[in-house]
C-alpha cells in the first residue's frame, strides 16, 4: 500500500471516528435536552418540544413553555405563553467538559408579543431577546446555566404614560441530574413604572443567592444556605391613598440535617425601613426576625409533608408521635424594631418536653416548656390599643355622645385601664415609660416576673 493510501485511510478513519462520536454524544445531548423538558413538566409549567433537529456536531430545537392561569404561583403574570429557541453544540471537541451546551432565546408568543408592542408602541427591547440561557449539559446531567436579561426604558403608550425601566437579570444558576442541589447567584438590577410622584412602583436591585441541596432519602427536607436581598421597595397609588417605602429587606435562611437525623433551621427576616403613609401613618426602623427550629426529625417531617399532600391521616399521626419523641424546639429569637415612641424586643422559646406517645397519654400542660422576653415602649402599647379600641367605642356610643372629644376621652380611658389590670397581674411591668414581661412556664407552672402566677392570669392579656 502506497503511502498515500495508507494517509487516506488514516483519514477515512478518522472521520468515521469523529462523526461516529458526534452522533453518539448528540445523541446523549438530544436525550438530556428531552429528560429536562420533562423534569419541568413536574412544578405545573407545560413544556413541549416542537422540533428537534439534530445534526452532526450540533442541533436546533424550538421549545413551547405555557404558565396555567389556574397555578397560583403564576397567576400574577398568567396565561402566559413562551417560545424559546436553542442552538445545541455537541461534539467530541465538547466531550472533555460537556455533553453539550445550549444557547437558547426566549421570544414572546405571538400574542404575548402583539400585547407587548400596543403597550409600548413597539418592541421596548428593539429586537433582543428578552432573556438568554446559555447552558452546559455535564456528563452526569448537571446543567449549569448563565441567565441574561437585557435593560430597556420605555413609555407606555395605553393612555396612562408610565415611564418604565427594567434593569434586567444576570446570574448563575446550576442544578444535579437528580434536582437536588441548586446553586445560584441571580441579580436583578431592578424595575420602576412611574407616572408621577403619586402614582409609582419602584423595586431597588434583588439578589438571590442559595446553595441548598436535598440528602438522600428525602423529599421536602433541604440542607444549605439561601439567602434574598431587594434593596427597596416603594409604592405610590393616588387611587388607593396610601404609600409604602421599604428599605433593604432580606431573607437569609440555612438547615442542616445532622449524623442523628435531626433538622435545624434559621429563618432570618429583616428590614431597614418600612414606612406606611396611610391612616395611622407608621414608620418603623432596623426591624427584625429570626425564626428557629431545633430536634425536628427530619424523617418525620419529611413523612408528615407527604403525607399532607396524600391526606394520609393515619401516617400523619404516627409520624407526628415520631417527631414530638425528638423533643422539638421552636424559638423567635431577636426580634427588634424601632418605633417612634422607642425600641420593641422579643425572645420566645417553645418546646416539647413529654413522651410523644398521644395515644397512652394525652397531651397535657406538663408537656411544654416555654419562655419569654419582652419589652416595648408605654406609650407604643398605649397608641395600638388605642387604634384597636376606637372603632368598638364609636360604634357603641349614640350619635348625641359621639363627638371626637368624647371618643377620645374614653378611649384613653378604656387604655389605661387595660395597661393598669396587665401591671396589677403581674403581667407586665411599667418602669420609666417601658412595660417588660419575663415569662417561664415549665412543669405545668407559670412563673410571671419572678412570681409564681395561676395560669388563669393569661386571659387578662386580651384587651377587654
Amino acid at each position: 500500500m502506497s503511502s498515500v493510501a495508507k494517509v487516506v485511510g488514516v483519514a477515512v478513519v478518522a472521520a468515521v471516528v469523529l462523526v461516529g462520536a458526534s452522533y453518539w454524544t448528540g445523541s446523549k445531548a438530544e436525550q438530556a435536552f428531552l429528560d429536562a423538558a420533562a423534569r419541568e413538566n413536574q412544578y405545573g409549567i407545560t413544556v413541549n418540544v416542537l422540533e428537534y433537529k439534530r445534526g452532526v456536531f450540533g442541533a436546533t430545537a424550538r421549545t413551547e413553555v405555557a404558565f396555567p392561569a389556574e397555578h397560583p404561583a403564576f397567576s400574577f403574570f398568567a396565561p402566559l405563553t413562551l417560545v424559546l429557541e436553542h442552538e445545541i453544540t455537541h461534539g467530541p471537541l465538547l466531550t472533555l467538559t460537556s455533553v453539550a451546551r445550549i444557547h437558547t432565546l426566549l421570544r414572546l408568543s405571538g400574542d404575548s408579543a402583539t400585547q407587548l408592542d400596543e403597550i409600548f408602541g413597539g418592541d421596548p427591547f428593539a429586537g433582543k431577546a428578552p432573556m438568554t440561557i446559555d447552558t452546559s449539559i455535564g456528563w452526569g446531567g448537571t446543567l449549569r446555566n448563565r441567565i441574561f436579561s437585557p435593560a430597556f426604558e420605555g413609555t407606555t403608550k395605553d393612555g396612562n404614560e408610565f415611564k418604565v425601566s427594567w434593569g434586567g437579570i444576570d446570574g448563575t444558576l446550576a442544578v444535579n441530574a437528580a434536582l437536588t442541589r441548586l446553586d445560584a447567584d441571580i441579580t436583578y438590577a431592578g424595575f420602576s413604572m412611574v407616572k408621577d410622584d403619586n402614582n409609582r412602583l419602584q423595586l431597588g436591585r434583588i439578589t438571590f443567592k442559595s446553595d441548598m441541596s436535598k440528602p438522600d432519602g428525602y423529599e421536602f427536607v433541604g440542607s444549605g444556605t439561601s439567602s434574598v436581598r431587594m434593596e427597596q421597595l416603594v409604592v405610590r397609588s393616588s387611587s388607593e391613598g396610601a404609600a409604602y417605602d421599604m428599605e433593604n429587606l432580606e431573607f437569609k435562611g440555612n438547615a442542616d440535617v445532622d449524623g442523628d437525623g435531626l433538622l435545624k433551621t434559621e429563618i432570618r427576616f429583616s428590614a431597614g425601613k418600612i414606612a406606611i403613609d396611610g391612616e395611622p401613618k407608621e414608620t418603623i426602623e432596623n426591624a427584625a426576625l429570626t425564626l428557629a427550629y431545633e430536634n425536628i426529625d427530619a424523617k418525620a417531617f419529611d413523612a408528615i409533608t407527604k403525607s399532607v399532600r396524600a391526606q394520609d391521616g393515619k401516617t400523619m399521626k404516627e409520624q407526628a408521635a415520631i417527631l414530638l419523641q425528638r423533643k422539638p424546639v421552636i424559638f423567635i429569637k431577636d426580634a427588634f424594631a424601632r418605633w417612634p415612641e422607642g425600641e420593641t424586643k422579643l425572645d420566645f422559646r417553645l418546646g416539647y418536653v413529654g413522651s410523644g406517645d398521644l395515644e397512652k397519654s394525652p397531651f397535657a400542660p406538663t408537656d411544654v416548656d416555654a419562655e419569654l422576653h419582652l419589652s416595648l415602649p408605654r406609650a407604643l402599647a398605649a397608641r395600638l390599643l388605642s387604634a384597636q379600641t376606637y372603632e368598638t367605642v364609636a360604634d357603641n356610643l349614640e350619635d348625641g355622645e359621639a363627638s371626637e372629644e368624647n371618643i377620645q376621652q374614653l378611649v384613653k380611658k378604656q387604655v389605661d385601664q387595660q395597661i393598669a389590670d396587665w401591671a396589677e397581674t403581674g403581667l407586665l411591668l411599667d418602669k420609666d415609660g417601658t412595660l417588660r414581661a419575663d415569662a417561664q412556664f415549665r412543669q405545668g407552672a407559670l412563673d410571671l416576673n419572678g412570681k409564681e402566677t395561676p395560669l388563669e392570669t393569661l386571659w387578662k392579656i386580651l384587651p377587654r
